[in-house]
């Protein structure tokens, strides 16, 4: 790790762990696409994950992942 540790932001009554991911929900939300913020996290083979956003498009329901790996 680079030791620099990420400033949490709120937007839009969400509280992000930085402000990376609220950029993320600034950007979507000028381009008018519905979005979570982490609506739920997933059980894998390497272990546990917990997407940043799931990010709805008309007709298509997506998760996006908005940072490096961690």
């Amino acid at each position: 790790m680079n030791g620099i540790k990420a400033i949490e932001t709120e937007y839009a009554g969400c509280l992000f762990r930085s402000r990376s991911e609220a950029r993320w929900a600034v950007f979507f939300d000028r381009m008018g696409v519905e979005w979570e913020h982490e609506p739920e996290g997933f059980e894998t083979s390497a272990g546990k994950y917990l997407p940043d956003f799931r990010i709805s498009i008309p007709q298509i329901r997506t998760t996006a992942i908005t940072s490096g790996s961690r």
